[in-house]
């Protein structure tokens, strides 16, 4: 028998399994908002830039302490604190606003995009999907898109800057200790791993369940006589029960998995914290543990990097749990279109003329045929009365000839022109439809 080759696991870094999906999302994004997006990088760089420098300046500040007398240099240390703050408190302000402008502007966009696809779709294709699951798409998808947006562009770039640059502090004031601290690094990767199989089908199954709540209320509020002509009230409430239990089931389990990661980096990095304590005290390999204010500076490095560490740790279970509302906007956005303008589609000319139908055939499946080769002129000028039993295919004609649907054989011309030729809209213009 052959082997199945396992694919390698990915770390909570990497990008998703379907990461072409995931480029063409950026790629569709980024250069409509270029400058928002580039502004906000600068600002994330230097929120992480004077992250760091908090840190770095705490060694300052005790070491200053141990010379009271010297006033200049606290004063100088003081306004340098106090430039850091206002100086990253900026920056935040800058970057939540050109990222909210442009995560607003894309989710416009997105559903825009997709109305726009919807109502280019066939009349078909309403009768095959449940509105339901369209409205989910059109209003959920275009969220996902931006906080997947979101949580790439603030994890990549402040988050993992600052990570960076507090652990460029932490080597600087503490070689060793900080090789000692970077240990349980892969602990803790290998843990949010284990997180990650489960977090999209969770949130698949959560998606779903959200559908059919909204199925079920159109349901009722369409059919509230019928429900309340056949007494189905307690029927109708227990579905929406099961339903309802559901999306809590799915989401509490959504929750447990985002939140797994917490006591896994708040264990680790207690563990690490306190072997920094004891190995602060003493020296390793011959090196000398350094002043207190050194000490304090790469202590004060390393707690702040507990913040964007957990952040990173949590950014791949956020990518692969907002995908799975990208996945569902991107297939509205590329399902084929059944029915199609000609390339070089003609207007009809607006003056009265008559209608023929030719060898029409037309079937809703392929086992029901409705209309069975048809064939009739209707002259200028005459009025024409449809009529037969229900079911017999006099709405199906007026659907043909609106070119809500096309034939499966056969045409329809309305003078000497085949209405696939003819522009929808001028072929509508010419139809009153009651």
């Amino acid at each position: 028998m052959p082997k199945t080759k396992k694919s390698k696991p990915k770390g909570p870094f990497s990008f998703p399994g379907d990461k072409s999906l995931l480029f063409r999302l950026l790629s569709d994004s980024f250069p409509k908002h270029k400058l928002n997006y580039a502004t906000a990088m600068v600002a994330m760089i230097i929120v992480a830039l004077t992250t760091a420098a908090t840190a770095w300046i705490m060694g300052l500040i005790v070491d200053s302490m141990s010379d009271p007398s010297n006033r200049g240099v606290i004063f100088m240390i003081a306004g340098g604190v106090a430039l850091i703050f206002i100086v990253k408190g900026l920056a935040s302000y800058i970057q939540m606003v050109l990222m909210a402008r442009a995560g607003n502007r894309i989710v416009a966009e997105k559903q825009e995009q997709l109305f726009r696809r919807l109502l280019d779709q066939d009349i078909g294709y309403f009768t095959r999907v449940e509105s339901s699951d369209v409205l989910l798409r059109i209003t959920r998808s275009a969220q996902s898109a931006r906080s997947v947006i979101d949580v790439v562009v603030t994890g990549f770039v402040r988050d993992l800057l600052t990570l960076l640059a507090l652990i460029g502090v932490m080597i600087y004031q503490q070689p060793l200790l900080s090789m000692v601290c970077l240990v349980v690094g892969p602990a803790s990767i290998y843990g949010v791993r284990k997180i990650l199989s489960r977090v999209r089908q969770v949130m698949a199954e959560e998606l779903a369940s959200l559908s059919a709540i909204i199925k079920i209320v159109q349901e009722t509020s369409r059919g509230a006589r019928v429900v309340k002509s056949f007494a189905l009230e307690g029927n109708m409430a227990q579905r929406m029960n099961e339903a309802v239990l559901q999306v809590e089931k799915r989401a509490n389990k959504m929750v447990r998995l985002q939140a797994a990661t917490t006591p896994l980096m708040d264990t680790i990095s207690g563990l690490a914290i306190g072997s920094i304590v004891m190995l602060s005290t003493v020296q390793i390999v011959g090196q000398p543990v350094g002043s207190a204010g050194a000490l304090m500076s790469f202590v004060t490095a390393f707690l702040m990097a507990y913040e964007p560490a957990k952040r990173l740790s949590k950014m791949r279970v956020a990518i692969e749990a907002g995908m799975v509302g990208v996945q569902m906007m991107y297939d509205l956005l590329d399902k084929p279109l059944r029915m199609t303008e000609a390339e070089n589609a003609i207007d009809l000319p607006d003056d009265a003329t008559d209608l023929r139908l030719q060898d029409v055939h037309f079937a809703y499946t392929d086992d029901r045929p409705v209309i069975g080769g048809i064939s009739h002129h209707f002259a200028k000028g005459t009025t024409t009365a449809l009529v037969g039993p229900s079911g017999g295919g006099k709405s199906t004609l007026l659907n043909l000839l609106l070119r809500m649907y096309d034939p499966d054989a056969g045409s329809i011309f309305i003078g000497d022109t085949d209405i696939k030729q003819a522009s929808t809209a001028s072929l509508r213009r010419k139809i009153a439809y009651v």
